[in-house]
């Protein structure tokens, strides 16, 4: 039997009109049109970004390329030789290698706030007052919580000049720890320079109270005595008592405190020019490059047993070793000139000045060489800058040096009250007139 299915009809979708193929490639092509007329427009700006972005992968390739062609980098150098040799120098006493050595070694670990220290307060140790300063700041900005390393600043910037800014930082360093001993001593001893010597030994005296056997506090505390109370002989035994224990504790320290050691017993009565030689001589074998030792064995020579001869070599050592210093250029200028190397003598006079010099005595002398050679113009230019620095504490003896060279030349200086010259000229300068204690 035949069983009929029904048959099913589909119904024929009926056709559109407009075609959805035709609309998306009519929008496609609209798009595409559009989207060419804006880079058309906003060409400068694509080709300029696209020359970047090809420059950069350019610049990239270069880059890979010298790395892969690159030798084998050098390894960082192991800065423990250098401490060693440097922590060697000190224990025997030579500051200025061991400063060499460590800052050798800071380039491999520049954040070392103790080796920065070692390095200002060897400066420090060996004159090199504006050197200090700049080392003292690498040290806090190596820690700027670090009590020794603001110490060291204060001291270093207090024996600058800027005693203001020494105080503020000796001060920030007892704030940073008030029981570190050095913060205390260096504190007294920026004190002791800006002439506060009863606060200065009140502090020192705390410090010793507590430790009796401080080198460094026996060292500032003679110099407190001698300087604000005239104590000589109490300063002579706090020297003495310095010198003696770091040269068994702190070598690099004993070849400084060997000049004051040295220079307070060249006082009268009855000064000890060959004890004071001796001492500074033991001094400079520990350390032949310590400026401070050879600017006094120069000046002992000059200006207190009048052989310029034998000062001149330890002057000239004084400023190949230290050639910022302006002291040690001016007396080697006044030896030279007294064994007649006036060439010489003028050359070295006029370096001090040209160090900038605030003393008015070393100015005057480089004039005074001028004026002997007959030239008034360029003795003028020296007298002139010299008379700026004159001030209420300048020496009777160089006002009136002042005032014979100016009139003699014609130079009027309203401040010092020179109009018409002298009717008789004033005596030459005192050849022993006792120099500044610094190199």
């Amino acid at each position: 039997m035949n069983i009929r299915t029904p048959k099913r009809y589909r119904r024929t979708p009926r056709r559109s009109i407009f075609p959805v193929r035709t609309f998306l490639l009519l929008l496609f092509t609209v798009g595409v049109v559009f989207g060419a007329s804006r880079v058309m427009e906003q060409r400068d700006t694509i080709q300029a970004q696209v020359g970047e972005v090809a420059q950069s992968l350019t610049e990239n390739l270069n880059e890979q390329i010298a790395t892969l062609n690159a030798p084998p980098p050098t390894a960082t150098q192991d800065p423990r030789q250098n401490l060693i040799a440097g922590d060697n120098a000190w224990q025997v006493g030579n500051t200025t290698e061991a400063v060499r050595s460590y800052q050798v070694s800071l380039g491999a670990i520049p954040n070392n706030v103790g080796i920065h220290n070692r390095v200002a307060l060897g400066l420090m140790l060996a004159g090199s007052i504006e050197q200090a300063v700049e080392a003292s700041q690498r040290a806090i900005m190596a820690d700027p919580f670090n009590s020794d390393a603001w110490a060291i600043r204060g001291w270093a910037l207090a024996s600058s000049g800027d005693v203001a800014a020494g105080m503020s930082a000796a001060m920030h360093a007892t704030t940073l720890d008030p029981q570190n001993v050095r913060a205390r001593i260096y504190l007294a001893r920026v004190l002791y320079v800006d002439e506060q010597y009863t606060r200065a030994r009140s502090l020192i005296d705390e410090v010793l109270n507590d430790d009796p056997d401080n080198a460094e506090a026996l060292w500032v505390r003679g110099l407190i005595r001698e300087t604000g109370f005239f104590e000589f002989a109490g300063a002579l035994a706090d020297f003495r008592a310095a010198y003696d224990i770091a040269m068994s504790e702190l070598p690099g320290l004993a070849s400084t405190i060997a000049v004051d050691l040295a220079r307070i017993q060249l006082r009268p009565p009855d000064p000890n020019y060959q004890g004071a030689i001796d001492i500074l001589q033991s001094a400079r074998q520990m350390n032949a490059e310590n400026t401070l030792v050879l600017f006094w064995l120069g000046r002992i020579y000059y200006s207190d047993l009048g052989d310029p001869a034998q000062a001149i070599p330890y002057l000239q050592q004084c400023v190949d070793y230290n050639p910022s210093s302006y002291n040690c250029f001016y007396l080697l200028g006044r030896a030279q000139r007294n064994v007649n190397q006036n060439a010489a003598a003028l050359q070295s006079l006029e370096e001090a000045t040209r160090l900038n010099s605030p003393n008015p005595r070393h100015w005057w002398w480089a004039a005074n060489l001028y004026y002997e050679q007959g030239n008034c113009a360029r003795a003028s230019e020296f007298l002139r800058r010299g008379a700026e620095l004159i001030t209420e504490n300048t020496p009777a003896d160089l006002i009136d040096a002042y005032d014979f060279l100016l009139n003699t030349c014609g130079v009027s200086i309203p401040r010092l009250g020179l109009q018409q010259p002298t009717p008789e000229p004033a005596p030459p300068l005192d050849e022993t007139t006792p120099e500044p204690d610094g190199a």
